[in-house]
């Protein structure tokens, strides 16, 4: 069991992006991540290190050193350089400020395991495919976990692949219309075993 987590880990961390830790909400650090792609990548680069003096995944910031600033500079942006004001809700800018906060809790250890045996796991005998997505592949029924390795530390994707159901979003749960919804949600030897969700 704990082989075949440690391989689906591998292949997650290969394959998709670099891991965060948990000092902010899980959920606020998503979207964080996903406004970052969209509209800070390119001037501030992948790992937040592109603009000189500034380098979110070591936590130096020239011009803020508390949320609160970082908020507002995010919402007003820097005069006279290439960083416009944010048009950014409260949910979003928390977000933001979650994702930069958590660069610096980027797992930079390499991913232990083989990889090619871990996306062999996943494709098939594993099954998480069936209900859910990476990178253009498998089902729509469960989360989409192409980025999931840079929202979530390597530990959290293993204590997930345990036990599901501890760590999902309440989003995510099924719910009970006349009778529970079976989905899968336990690693047990080297199948994955079923239990019930209400």
């Amino acid at each position: 069991m704990r082989l075949q987590i440690v391989l689906i880990a591998a292949f997650i961390f290969t394959f998709v992006i670099p891991t965060v830790g948990a000092q902010y909400p899980q959920a606020e650090v998503e979207v964080g991540f996903n406004l970052y792609n969209t509209n800070c990548i390119t001037c501030h680069g992948a790992n937040g290190d592109s603009v000189s003096g500034v380098s979110f995944r070591s936590g130096q910031f020239r011009r803020a050193s508390t949320d609160a600033e970082l908020n507002r500079l995010i919402q007003t942006g820097i005069p006279g350089t290439a960083m416009p004001p944010g048009r950014f809700g409260t949910a979003d800018l928390a977000g933001l400020v979650a994702y930069v906060r958590s660069m610096r809790d980027f797992d930079t250890k390499p991913a232990r395991g083989d990889a090619s045996r871990g996306r062999a796991l996943v494709e098939g005998k594993a099954g998480c495919l069936t209900c859910h997505r990476i990178n253009g592949k498998g089902s729509r029924v469960a989360p989409d976990l192409s980025d999931i390795g840079a929202v979530r530390a390597p530990d959290a994707i293993e204590r997930t692949m345990v036990d599901s159901s501890s760590t999902m979003l309440p989003i995510n749960r099924s719910i009970r219309a006349g009778g529970s919804m079976r989905i899968p949600t336990r690693f047990r030897s080297s199948t994955v075993k079923s239990v019930w969700c209400r």
